[in-house]
Order: structure tokens, then sequence, then C-alpha cells
């Protein structure tokens, strides 16, 4: 590791001295993310930061936060272990000694490719995207992982244009509860406790995915509090989706029509042999 230019009292980042080395913008939870001089992979390492110059307090606060991101990535790696291979999931090249090496996806999220790329994208990828997703999403359950944030930020799109689901630093599994909080547009407050991620809760998150992926664009999106839409939520009030692409499906998630991801794609499978 090298340690990045020096800021006298204030916590200096640590960077990896391999071949991993480029600062990318991705983060995982409480986790850094480095491009390898070829363009070819990345590295997701733990937080670490020089703390050389500063006083008690914050040498703590850093100390603690390296604690809870080498957790977090302990925990991602034990997952992939867990998960094996898929073909919707990120694969994990390798698990070193500095963190996690995956292939880079250069066409980054699927949320930023909606975004960059709508006018380019059909209704056959979304529905095709959109079967993907939650096939993925099946797999991990089946396994008995709950992704704990499902949203389109954590799925990448390959270059081939199929999608890939990734980031499990915070996923729960087994005994180990999740440790990261929904967004709020994929989150709705009576479904559980905000940490209390459930099969209800992942279900309730597709129905926001399938709309993010059906239209392009965030649930409420014009809305930015977050306390605001929450009460909606609560209330069950919800755009409307009888004009989109599987909006019966996605009004049924945001109903808890659904116990289990498997009956969501089953669900989706109806609606594609209904339209064929």
């Amino acid at each position: 590791m090298s340690i990045g230019q020096s800021n006298k009292g204030l916590p200096i980042v640590v960077r990896p001295t391999g071949t991993h080395r480029l600062d990318l913008p991705e983060r995982g939870c409480n986790s850094r993310v480095h491009l390898s001089e070829d363009g070819r992979t990345v590295l997701k390492s733990p937080s670490l930061f020089s703390c050389e110059g500063c006083d008690e307090k914050t040498t703590e606060r850093m100390r603690y936060l390296e604690e809870d991101s080498a957790m977090l990535i302990s925990r991602e790696a034990e997952i992939y272990r867990h998960l094996g291979s898929h073909e919707g999931i990120l694969p994990c090249l390798e698990i070193s000694a500095e963190g996690l090496i995956f292939p880079y996806m250069k066409n980054g999220s699927l949320r930023t490719y909606l975004r960059t790329r709508k006018g380019e994208i059909d209704s056959s990828m979304r529905m095709r995207w959109a079967r993907a997703a939650v096939s993925s999403l099946v797999y991990i359950h089946s396994k008995g992982v709950l992704q704990g944030d499902v949203s389109a930020k954590n799925i990448l799109v390959a270059d081939d244009l199929s999608l890939l689901l990734h980031d499990f630093a915070g996923s729960a599994l087994g005994d180990l509860s999740a440790s990261v909080l929904p967004e709020s547009r994929y989150w709705k407050q009576n479904v559980a406790d905000r940490w209390d991620v459930t099969a209800a809760t992942e279900t309730f998150a597709i129905g926001s995915l399938l709309y993010e992926i059906s239209t392009g664009t965030l649930v409420y999106e014009d809305i930015e509090d977050s306390d605001s839409i929450e009460a909606l939520f609560r209330q069950d009030i919800f755009p409307p989706t009888a004009d989109i692409m599987l909006g019966d499906v996605i009004e049924k998630c945001w109903m808890g029509h659904f116990e289990t991801s498997s009956q969501v794609l089953d669900a989706i499978e109806v609606a594609v042999s209904q339209e064929s």
C-alpha cells in the first residue's frame, strides 16, 4: 500500500501498491475500488488511512472505519464462496490479501446505462433485463442470501449487455443480518424494520427495480425528500403503472401480493407468454 498526498492533521487514504492503483468513483459499503493498469480488472479493498499527525479522536474514528470496512469485505468474500458461479452474478476472479478482484465493466451500472442510453433501449431489451435481474435474485435467495440493497445501481451492464448482480458486502447470509439501508424508493417502512431485510422487503424492492427498468426513471424521481416518498409508500400511494411494461407485476410487488422472488419471476414469465 502507498500513502496519498500528505495533509497534516487529517487522515490520508492509503492506496494499493500493486497493479490496481487508479481510484474509481464507485464504492461499495465503506470500501474503495481501484482499476488495474491494463484496465481489465478492479480491486475492491477495505478503506485504509494513515493518521500521522491526527488527533486521538480522529485516529480512533478512522480505525473504527477500517475495522468495519475490513469486516464488510470479509463478508462479501464469504458470500461469494457460498454463492459459487452464476451467469447473472459478477464473477469474483480472486480473493487476495488486498481484497476482491473483479472484471471491469466499462458500461457501469444499469441505472447509469438506463439514463445515458435511454433512446437506444427497446422494449424487448427491457423485458430481457427484467427477467435476467429477477432470475439472479431468485438464485441468491435460493442460496439463503438477501441482497439488502436491491436496486439498479447494484447491477452492472456487461459488454454483451447482459446484467450482473454485484455488491454483497452488506448482504444477509444465515445468521449474518444485512448491514445496508435500502434506498427510500426501494423500501416501504411498514413492510419491516429498516434493518430487517426479509423476502418481503426484497420483493417490494423488485417492484421498484422493474419500474426503473421499464421507465428508465426512479420511482417518484421528481420528489427529492426521502421522508415524503416513505410517507406515500406507507399510504400505499405509488406511481401509476397501468401503461408501462410489467405494470401489473410492479403493482403487485408494491402491494405485497408476492411472498418470494420466484413468484415474481413466474408472473413475469406469464406476462411474456401473454404478449407473444
